[in-house]
């Protein structure tokens, strides 16, 4: 199932201009706030008619201006999820779980993808709340039942418009952990509005990026956070780089697990216990605060990570200094960034070229 959206709409002095494909998995549409990511969702979900475009799922078109082609909400099979979720107060959470499902009663009784809901109930952990009424859960509890009644309406595409915006710290980690478990249990195409890279980091298979009501991007989150990383700015985080790893072995005697970079046999890191099995994909954040440099071999430190590295740039941030630096051993050629005093870069006398040792503390990796 592929998703084709490519629409023009103006909302007063804000023009929104957005094209992108999205296929099975989670596609992040990530950006700022106010760079167009929630009107996609909605003109994709038939609640905003744009002005111009065309928006296709698999076979059927839902929107083309040109052909005069609008189909209504209710018949384009697309399940929502809001940032609250817009539960019954008067119905249980099972009556609000099946609530979607008799909306599409008819594409249940063809037979049109139905989902079970033993499924969806053992997936996002709501057997024991079955009986309870919403106002008797937590807000993270809420949106577990909101993220099944749209699964329960037996979508062809999920919707998800910062769905963990109004969630504390806590009940966003209890959420996300649920969404991975959707992401991997069920086979659909997801649009996920965010502007939180934590949450491209953990679920993203793919990631569409916006800036000032324009797409600018799309590919592998790593492929794109990497070389868009002006982009970012005004999401509130710390600059970093993503690499894609793969799990090679868990320490058990230290909690420790080993990681490959983009496969290699040669640059490895170490990190705190990861969750998955040998094999497994794992998406590290490595900030540049926390990459040290050197430029001969440390001894006698408490780093697991030392990666050799040879500086590839050097940027003047007026009070310190980025230092790009392409990790030797990877075939893929990436470049790992690290931001360090005007004072440091002096005294290592860093220049392009100049091979170097990076130094990055297993308990800082974000995975």
């Amino acid at each position: 199932m592929t998703v084709e959206v490519r629409l023009q709409h103006r909302f007063g002095d804000f023009a929104l201009d957005a094209e992108f494909a999205a296929g099975m998995g989670v596609t992040a549409l990530f950006g700022p706030s106010g760079s167009g990511k929630s009107t996609v969702v909605n003109a994709v979900s038939g609640l905003l008619r744009p002005d111009a475009g065309r928006i296709v799922v698999g076979d059927d078109v839902l929107f083309d201006s040109v052909a005069g082609v609008a189909l209504p909400t209710w018949r384009r099979r697309i399940g929502y999820v809001f940032q609250d979720a817009r539960l019954l107060p008067h119905l249980t959470v099972r009556q609000n779980l099946l609530f979607g499902r008799w909306l599409r009663r008819g594409d249940v009784a063809a037979g049109t993808g139905a989902i079970a809901l033993d499924h969806v109930v053992d997936v996002l952990n709501l057997g024991h709340l079955l009986s309870r009424r919403p106002g008797a859960l937590s807000g993270g509890e809420k949106q577990r039942v909101g993220i099944g009644r749209a699964l329960l309406s037996c979508p062809r595409l999920l919707l998800m418009d910062e769905p963990l915006a109004s969630l504390d710290h806590a009940r966003r980690l209890e959420v996300l952990d649920y969404l991975n478990r959707i992401r991997h249990a069920l086979a659909l195409p997801v649009l996920y509005v965010t502007h939180s890279l934590d949450e491209v980091m953990r679920l993203a298979d793919q990631v569409v990026l916006f800036k000032d009501g324009r797409t600018i991007s799309q590919g592998a989150p790593a492929d794109v956070l990497n070389v868009h990383r002006d982009a970012l700015d005004g999401t509130a985080e710390t600059p970093g780089t993503v690499l894609e790893t793969r799990i090679v072995a868990h320490d058990a005697r230290y909690g420790l697990t080993e990681l490959a970079v983009n496969g290699s046999d040669t640059v490895r890191l170490r990190v705190p216990r990861a969750s998955g099995e040998a094999g497994d994909a794992c998406r590290i954040l490595v900030r540049e605060r926390d990459v040290a440099v050197a430029t001969s071999p440390p001894v006698n430190t408490s780093v697991l990570n030392v990666l050799e590295a040879r500086v590839a740039s050097l940027r003047d941030l007026g009070d310190s200094v980025e230092v790009g630096a392409t990790l030797l051993g990877d075939t893929v050629g990436t470049v790992l960034r690290a931001r360090i005093t005007r004072f440091s870069a002096d005294q290592l006398q860093l220049a392009p070229g100049r091979d170097v040792y990076l130094l990055i503390k297993s308990v800082a990796l974000t995975r």
